[in-house]
């Protein structure tokens, strides 16, 4: 069986999820000097599915820390 935290990776690789899992992230946490977030990783049958990042249901936990000012 595949890898759920490959799949993940694949969040940011995967042609169908790039663009728009990146857009999410800057649009999320634009400037933020560090980020991170937990995410449902799907499984169906024995394929783990690459999640979408803007899906409510995908995000579990999200949590930024603010850009440094000076």
């Amino acid at each position: 069986m595949m890898c759920a935290c490959w799949r993940t990776s694949r969040s940011s690789t995967d042609e169908r999820f790039r663009d728009r899992n990146a857009a999410y992230l800057r649009e999320r946490f634009g400037d933020a000097t560090s980020y991170s977030m937990l995410t449902r990783v799907r499984i169906e049958g024995r394929a783990v599915v690459t999640p979408d990042w803007t899906l409510d249901s995908v995000r579990l936990h999200e949590w930024s820390e603010p850009p440094r000012e000076g």
